[in-house]
């Protein structure tokens, strides 16, 4: 099982000190590491089939481009960046950026949905918005731009 572990510490400059908070995991055994490699390819095949889908015109998933008052390229863009995504998962510097983008794609979704659609079809956007939170957490000390200060 995978457990998270908040971690709290103080920090101070020359004119005030602050707090930190983060999430990191609280134990990196293999069975942590093999958790985060299935949960990273699963949100990529979602991610991967989803932008495939929007390239290749699916009206399920092109139409709601549409529906916002957005141009039909737009979907083709947002395609683009979920498959784009999806294979910078499996490339540890830049899984942290990737999953931190398809979270805030999934953010768009679930705007959409709660907007046009019927809730229920919220769900599937949000879990994968907290499946790429997740993966955000377990690979921020990988990460080009949250790599921890030596």
């Amino acid at each position: 099982m995978v457990t998270f572990r908040l971690v709290a510490f103080q920090y101070t400059t020359k004119r005030y000190s602050n707090y930190a908070i983060y999430l990191r995991m609280a134990d990196s055994s293999r069975m942590a590491s093999v958790a985060i490699w299935i949960l990273i390819v699963l949100t990529a095949f979602a991610f991967a089939a989803a932008g495939i889908l929007k390239l290749v015109g699916d009206p399920m998933f092109s139409d709601s481009f549409g529906k916002m008052g957005l141009p039909g390229t737009f979907g083709y863009f947002i395609g683009c960046c979920e498959i784009a995504g999806a294979v910078g998962l499996f490339i540890r510097r830049l899984a942290t950026l990737a999953a931190a983008g398809l979270a805030i794609i999934m953010l768009g979704a679930i705007g959409y949905n709660l907007g046009y659609e019927p809730l229920a079809d919220v769900i599937p956007a949000a879990i994968l918005f907290i499946f790429s939170l997740i993966i955000v957490a377990a690979r921020r000390s990988e990460g080009v731009v949250f790599r921890p200060r030596r």
